[in-house]
C-alpha cells in the first residue's frame, strides 16, 4: 500500500469488508453445522462460496493495483525490464 493513494485506501477497505464477511458467515456456517442444521447449511454453503470468491476477487484488485506502483516507480527510477535481471 501506497501511503496517500486513495485508491490503495479504498480497495483494502473493500478487501477488510469482504474479509470480515466472509469471517462472519463461516462462523455461522460452522455453527450451523455443530448444530446439523441442514436448512441453514444449505443456504450458509452458498453465502461462503459467495464471500470467498468476493475476498478473492477484492485481493486480486489489491495485486493488480499494486502492480502499478512498481511499474511507476520502476520508470520513475528510470529502469526497464532489461535493467532488472542477468
Amino acid at each position: 500500500m501506497l501511503a496517500g493513494c486513495e485508491e490503495c485506501s479504498r480497495l483494502w477497505r473493500e478487501y477488510t469488508v469482504a474479509t470480515l464477511e466472509h469471517v462472519r458467515l463461516a462462523n455461522k456456517f460452522q455453527l450451523a453445522a455443530l448444530s446439523c442444521d441442514t436448512e441453514a447449511i444449505a443456504t450458509l454453503a452458498l453465502q461462503v462460496e459467495s464471500a470467498i470468491e468476493k475476498r478473492h476477487a477484492s485481493r486480486e484488485a489489491i495485486r493488480g493495483h499494486e502492480t502499478q506502483h512498481v511499474g511507476a516507480a520502476a520508470v520513475g527510477l528510470g529502469l526497464n525490464r532489461a535493467d532488472t535481471g542477468p
